[in-house]
């Protein structure tokens, strides 16, 4: 994502809440898998409704959304930032592995505790832009995909449901 925000429009309270809470996130996975992922910093963006993500590889930078962290800061604390700290481990440990492998769901079930969710469920109402939507269904549920997936999945791209493992069918364009 290039919507990157300048360091002068983050508030310093928010910066070091963000800092803090992913050098605590580093600290319990380098104790728990002896494994040491230095602290590279925290960067902010907001033109999107994705709570945070990092690129795993030779960097350690770890990327969240402001306007949801200022609005949900104990959720990006407890869960968000421990997802994306699990990233890098998972990384360091299988470079072969996708992103919410299994690995990273070990990472995060042994070391931080957590349910490994692959999205988050915070209000993202005013939050990023929007875009639109296309419902799918697999075998178990409804699933409301962004419009890139949508056209992957419209070129042969086969996407599965995280819970029942089949594969995604498409229903209808969203309102």
């Amino acid at each position: 994502m290039s919507n990157l925000l300048c360091d002068s429009v983050v508030p310093r309270h928010v910066r070091e809440f963000a800092e803090s809470n992913v050098k605590k996130a580093l600290a319990i996975g380098a104790m728990k898998l002896n494994i040491f992922i230095p602290f590279q910093g925290v960067k902010f963006f907001n033109k999107s409704k994705t709570a945070g993500y990092v690129f795993t590889g030779d960097d350690s930078i770890v990327y969240l959304n402001l306007e949801l962290l200022k609005k949900n800061s104990e959720h990006f604390a407890n869960d968000t930032i421990p997802h994306e700290v699990a990233h890098l481990f998972a990384y360091r440990l299988n470079k072969r592995e996708a992103h919410h492998g299994k690995t990273w769901k070990k990472i995060m079930q042994n070391v931080f505790g957590l349910e490994p969710k692959r999205c988050h469920e915070l209000d993202t109402a005013g939050v990023g832009r929007d875009t639109q939507t296309f419902k799918y269904i697999c075998a178990c549920k409804k699933h409301i995909v962004g419009k890139i997936r949508h056209n992957k999945m419209e070129k042969g791209a086969k996407y599965r449901c995280a819970s029942c493992y089949k594969t995604l069918t498409f229903l209808s364009k969203c309102d």
